[in-house]
């Protein structure tokens, strides 16, 4: 991700979507993108975390219905 971040392309978006994980890795994936300031990432960075587990389908089609 940090290629698509660092390129000078403008027509992307990157959606993370968490499952109810219980690891800490939606919290770490926030803080590590936090360093990419809003202007570089252009606001393109869409974090969403799911109060429960909803199956890996379910999460696709919750990020493609926020295109």
């Amino acid at each position: 991700m940090n290629s698509v971040l660092e390129t000078t392309e403008s027509s992307y978006e990157i959606f993370i979507v968490d499952n109810n994980s219980q690891d800490g890795s939606y919290e770490k994936l926030k803080s590590y993108f936090s360093h990419f300031s809003n202007e570089a990432s252009n606001g393109k960075i869409n974090f969403i975390n799911n109060p429960t587990n909803q199956g890996f389908a379910a999460a696709n089609n919750i990020a493609i219905k926020k295109i």
